[in-house]
């Protein structure tokens, strides 16, 4: 099969997309024949047969014997600049993270061309990359949350009364996290009003939302990945649980440049952290009631958006209590290292991923999309 992997975008998390897709490039290339189709900074798409490591970014190199593509609607086909057709695309991967990419608009360009895509649709993307959203869904459903409140950008100027109240009832210290970001880009934590002023200031830099949350202390980490399709009858895959461990609040370099000499992709195995470094127990350190409490809860959060392709649900528990920290729809690495520990191989997930899309392809051209009516042969010509 020929499989479209897209990473790189328009987003703060760039350049961690670029190491998702190159990984996921190579373990498709081992099955498949695969087209790298790299988003840059701009905006603007390329290809070429050379996009296969991360130092071809380092260095600059993309463009390098490279072609500017675009997708049309209706069509499977790749196109270059003068029109001409490329490559056509039996599977797109998402490898995408963050803005324009994981919040839905690339599934939404996939679903006007037409192409089957591993990842999660429009509206799982949106309510997955959104974290006031996201969190309004999973607390009304059901499934336990910190407390937490958002906060817009006119709310600072004219609201302050409002925004004392609502910190008074939940208490300091606090969360400050931009409503679409990730990487941990953008977010502080706070312990008193000037540092909560201070903090949204910087946030609003990334978004016009902010979610402000309950700072839980002395609490403990798991992570789950689900594999799947959406549809309530559909074969979930549920990860090893990983148990994250630092000495403390995880920012963007402790996640991904402090990693204690770790591979890009994440997958070193620690069991303990130095200091300003994140390490982690794989398998957590979780019994056998916390092991279920978890997986039910992933594979539930993963249905009620109507998840699809693979997407990790990361928990806070503190005091018997599991909390739903967030959902990924487009998880570093995809994932691999925890569905590896299980067994299953990156070229087998890719293979996974590539059955779902087909899959929920398949069951959305079944649907009726056209429907008969004299509505525009009874208006009699009427302008408007």
């Amino acid at each position: 099969m020929k499989i479209g992997v897209v990473f790189g975008g328009r987003s703060c998390e760039h350049d961690i997309s670029i190491i998702s897709g190159i990984m996921t490039i190579n373990a498709a290339s081992e099955r498949h024949e695969v087209v790298p189709i790299y988003i840059d900074g701009c905006g603007d798409w390329w290809t070429a047969k050379h996009m296969i490591s991360v130092k071809v970014f380092a260095d600059g190199l993309y463009k390098k014997k490279s072609k500017r593509v675009h997708l049309r609607p209706n069509c499977q086909w790749l196109f270059c600049q003068k029109g001409k057709k490329v490559h056509k695309l039996d599977v797109v991967i998402i490898c995408t993270h963050g803005k324009n990419g994981e919040d839905g608009c690339l599934a939404g360009l996939l679903e006007m061309s037409g192409i089957a895509y591993a990842g999660s649709g429009v509206l799982a993307s949106a309510v997955g990359m959104d974290k006031i959203m996201q969190k309004q869904v999973l607390r009304d459903a059901g499934f336990k949350v910190v407390r937490f409140f958002s906060v817009e950008k006119g709310d600072v100027d004219g609201g302050l009364y409002d925004l004392v109240g609502k910190v008074e009832k939940i208490g300091f210290p606090l969360i400050l996290k931009p409503s679409n970001l990730g990487s941990s880009i953008g977010i502080i934590r706070v312990s008193d009003f000037k540092e909560l002023f201070d903090g949204l200031k910087q946030a609003f830099c990334w978004d016009e939302r902010v979610l402000v949350e309950e700072a839980l202390e002395d609490f403990t980490e798991y992570n789950c990945a689900v594999l799947g399709a959406s549809g309530g009858k559909s074969e979930l895959i549920l990860s090893e649980i990983e148990e994250p461990i630092s000495d403390g609040f995880l920012g963007y370099s402790e996640k991904y440049e402090l990693f204690g000499g770790s591979k890009a992709d994440g997958s070193g195995e620690y069991k303990s952290a130095s200091k300003g470094c994140m390490g982690r127990y794989l398998p957590a350190r979780a019994d056998a009631d916390l092991r279920g409490e978890i997986f039910e809860a992933a594979r539930g959060v993963f249905r009620l958006l109507g998840c699809s392709g693979v997407a990790r649900v990361d928990f806070l528990f503190k005091d018997g209590q599991l909390y739903v920290n967030e959902i990924n729809t487009v998880p570093g690495s995809m994932s691999n290292y925890l569905f590896e520990f299980g067994g299953l191989s990156f070229s087998g997930l890719v293979d996974r991923l590539i059955r779902a899309a087909m899959d929920e392809c398949k069951r959305k051209g079944e649907l009726k999309l056209k429907f008969d009516s004299n509505v525009l042969k009874g208006s009699g010509g009427a302008k408007g």
